[in-house]
């Protein structure tokens, strides 16, 4: 017999996960609903009112971290919204509440059920993250490091830059700059 670890991160009510329920799975170790994150299977895809039990609310290796007194961060090639570094920090009914306007597609309202990044910036564990993103927008051939707060007012689907790279850079002398070529 070998030594070796099989993981299964399947959704508990859809065969074919999807990031959402696969990102719960590795960094909460739990198996939930399709859709959702950071939440136990008792919340429903969409169910306001069931994410907003505290009883439902999974805590992830981040802030298991976090709560051990060492620091915890993301480093993501996607959206920092996006359901996979999501679920290092959100607990949603929703994959898609990346923004108070998508809480508000499923008529839910986005005072009660917080989207993912109000999470990440207002709450724990997502405001303790030891992190600075810094993101570099490719657009016709020019690259421009841009503040994350100015460009978050961009970050949703229905803006999409020709490439958006995140980076870390040690020092950032400007919020916008052009780099050097």
């Amino acid at each position: 017999m070998s030594d070796s670890l099989f993981s299964q991160t399947y959704c508990l009510d859809y065969q074919v996960p999807d990031s959402a329920c696969t990102a719960t799975a590795y960094l909460c170790g739990v198996k939930n609903n399709y859709g959702t994150i950071g939440v136990t299977a008792q919340v429903p895809l969409r169910d306001c009112a069931a994410s907003t039990d505290n009883s439902t609310h999974l805590s992830s290796i981040a802030e298991w971290a976090l709560n051990a007194g060492k620091d915890a961060g993301i480093v993501t090639t996607t959206r920092i919204t996006h359901a996979s570094p999501a679920g290092a920090f959100a607990r949603v009914a929703n994959r898609d509440w990346e923004n108070d306007a998508e809480v508000l597609v499923d008529n839910a309202d986005p005072l009660v059920c917080r989207d993912i990044a109000h999470q990440l910036v207002h709450e724990y564990p997502g405001n303790r993250f030891k992190a600075l993103e810094v993101i570099v927008v490719c657009l016709y051939g020019h690259s421009f490091v841009v503040d994350p707060l100015v460009y978050s007012i961009f970050n949703s689907r229905r803006f999409t830059p020709l490439a958006v790279v995140p980076m870390t850079l040690f020092y950032v002398p400007e919020n916008i700059y052009e780099e050097p070529k």
